[in-house]
């Protein structure tokens, strides 16, 4: 991984740890609907970020160019 990929991995924790905050603090304004309201809220906010996540961490990647005589990937950096 390069610094970018490491940097959108932090970012990426950061905003899961907010969304699930986020959840639970919409779920505690009711109690007795606490859980179809987190559910209703997290799932949709975590399938976004995990994709966003993915595409955003391929975009940064580094090519890795496959030597001929070995065969082995090296890191052009």
């Amino acid at each position: 991984m390069n610094v970018n990929q490491k940097i959108i991995v932090v970012m990426v924790d950061i905003l899961i740890l907010a969304e699930l905050a986020y959840c639970i603090m919409q779920g505690k304004s009711n109690p007795e609907y606490m859980t179809p309201i987190f559910f209703k809220n997290f799932i949709p906010l975590i399938i976004a970020t995990l994709i966003g996540s993915k595409i955003l961490l391929k975009r940064f990647r580094t090519e890795e160019i496959v030597s001929a005589t070995n065969n082995k990937a090296i890191n052009p950096g």
